[in-house]
């Protein structure tokens, strides 16, 4: 089964953002980084034996006929994409368009999924949403596709069901992350990532953890996951010896959190 990941192209979502005056302004290479939940998700399905396409149209700047062609030329059985509030309709637009070429299911996941997991089903175009952690859920569905398999105790899926969306049970989130597999780098165009804040480059981005343990009220909190100082380097390791990464940006919230830890990375 081949399962294709895409990370569309953002133009349109700035247009959205941004004034005719202010966008003239804007910078499409300020910040350029890899999408790191894709890289997992891609690595995590990978390891399952799936035959996995992870594509970053917008780093590599491709038309909506170049996308086409590339996903033609692998032949994906689903197409998964993640999704973040601000720029959900930049998203919906390239679901929409691109599933009237290559009918096959779409699957979506992302922190919007955790808010709005109903309201974004009801797109014709979505047909099946993870909410929470994707690792198990984004297994057992592509599984039951496959085999066509009843998809109701799928915890943390949302689906249709003769015209009705059905919201399963919640899934509890993992305890550890030291094992799940290091993003699928070799699947991305490495060498083309860079931000403006960095000396040199390539750059990437990496987790050293998930979560946080407060409750703001603008934010919704999940369980705090810290991964081991080991685990951390043994990636870093990765990111200088196979890819050339000259430097990394961590991009947690809560990277200080655990004192005893970050010396533990450092040293």
């Amino acid at each position: 089964m081949k399962v294709a990941l895409l990370y569309p192209p953002e133009t349109s979502m700035h247009k959205q953002l941004y004034t005719k005056k202010i966008f003239k302004f804007y910078s499409k290479v300020g910040a350029v980084l890899p999408p790191l939940n894709l890289a997992y998700i891609a690595s995590y399905i990978r390891s399952k034996g799936y035959e996995v396409m992870l594509l970053d149209a917008n780093v590599l700047n491709l038309s909506y006929k170049e996308i086409i062609s590339r996903f033609k030329n692998f032949n994906p059985d689903v197409i998964l994409y993640t999704m973040v509030t601000f720029d959900f309709f930049n998203t919906l637009h390239w679901i929409e368009n691109i599933k009237k070429e290559i009918n096959v299911p779409t699957v979506v996941g992302g922190p919007h999924l955790s808010i709005f997991p109903k309201d974004t089903l009801s797109y014709d175009a979505i047909d099946y949403a993870v909410k929470g952690e994707g690792w198990d859920t984004i297994i057992e569905l592509l599984d039951a596709i496959e085999h066509n398999k009843n998809k109701k105790n799928i915890k943390g899926l949302v689906y249709k069901k003769d015209g009705k969306i059905i919201k399963n049970e919640e899934r509890p989130w993992k305890t550890s992350l030291d094992n799940v597999p290091f993003p699928a780098r070799d699947l991305l165009p490495n060498e083309k990532y860079n931000a403006i804040i960095a000396k040199k480059k390539p750059i990437t981005t990496m987790i050293a953890g998930s979560g946080c343990p407060f409750q703001c009220a603008y934010c919704f909190s999940t369980p705090l996951i810290f991964r081991s100082a080991k685990n951390i380097v043994d990636e870093m390791e990765e990111c200088v010896n196979k890819y050339g990464i000259k430097e990394i940006m961590f991009y947690d919230e809560t990277f200080t959190l655990n004192k005893k830890r970050v010396l533990e990375t450092m040293d």
